[in-house]
This record gives C-alpha cells, structure tokens and sequence, in this order.
C-alpha cells in the first residue's frame, strides 16, 4: 500500500459518504435521466477501495437523504495543511452539507482547526 503523496503533502485520510437513495434527486449540467442508484453504489464501493489501497485511513459518513448531493464530499470544504475551510457551495440546495461536512473534519482534524 502507498500513501497518497504530493512533493509538498502526505495525505492520510479520506472521507467519503455513502451514496442515499435520494442520489437521484441531485443537480446535474445536463440532465440525461436519474441515475441508477445500485451502479452509483457499485461505482462508490470501488471509489472507497480505490482510496484504501493508497493507504490512507477512510471514512465513510453515513448517507445524508435530504442533500442528495452530499456524496461529492469535495466540495462543501477544502482541506490543506491540517485544517479545514468549510466553502458556501453555489446551490442554495447543498447549503446543509456545511455542518455535516464540519462535524465530519471536526473529528479528523479538531474541532478547533475548522473554520
């Protein structure tokens, strides 16, 4: 196992979340009809194995029914250096995934290293 790594950066941790029921009901560029949620799941599950065989420690949050986006994990926060930004995404629709996303870095990085 390798350890994800950058000239400047060791990466240890992933976090993911599981994909709901409600994936479906997400935003999407081009709406090319739902997805289907037992190949999303499929497609996640080789995701997470992908990340574990760099060698970092992942963590699956539990699925988040009512923010249908909430599987894209990047993109509520940006983290670097040990600390976490937490970002205002640009649909009013993934504004509850702050505080999950928060609650979530909270016990990665500390509470008092997300802002």
């Amino acid at each position: 196992m390798h350890t994800l790594k950058h000239s400047s950066y060791n990466f240890t941790h992933a976090l993911c979340r599981q994909p709901g029921e409600s994936i479906a009901q997400g935003l999407r560029a081009t709406d090319v009809g739902n997805p289907d949620v037992a190949r999303f799941q499929q497609a996640h599950d080789s995701y997470v194995a992908a990340l574990q065989a760099t060698g970092a420690e992942v963590i699956v949050e539990p699925a988040l029914e009512a923010f249908p986006d909430s599987v894209f994990v990047e993109d509520p926060a940006l983290c670097l250096l040990g600390h976490a930004i937490i970002l205002r995404p640009g649909a009013e629709s993934r504004f509850g995934e702050r505080e999950a996303a928060r609650e979530a870095l909270g016990r990665i990085f500390g509470p008092d290293r997300v802002i």
